[in-house]
């Protein structure tokens, strides 16, 4: 009687190792994509942006409209 008890109890904390290690082990690693760095960059920047605008062509950028204006030369 006392041996099967032994190897139930066995058996119970065999079982409750393989569940523990399996969630210890089961952390995923977070991997951050650009995106989520560009929108870390954004938040921290704050309302006022970097103050410089880059494009081509009329653009907005930080709060004004600036139009792009071609001047031919004949």
């Amino acid at each position: 009687m006392k041996r099967l008890i032994i190897k139930k109890a066995c058996a119970i904390i065999f079982i409750c190792i393989l569940c523990a290690s399996y969630f210890f082990l089961k952390e995923e690693k977070q991997n951050f994509t650009d995106l989520t760095f560009s929108n870390i960059e954004a938040l921290a920047s704050g309302e006022s942006g970097s103050g410089a605008c880059f494009g081509a062509g009329s653009l907005s950028c930080n709060g004004g409209y600036y139009e792009y204006k071609f001047y031919s030369l004949k």
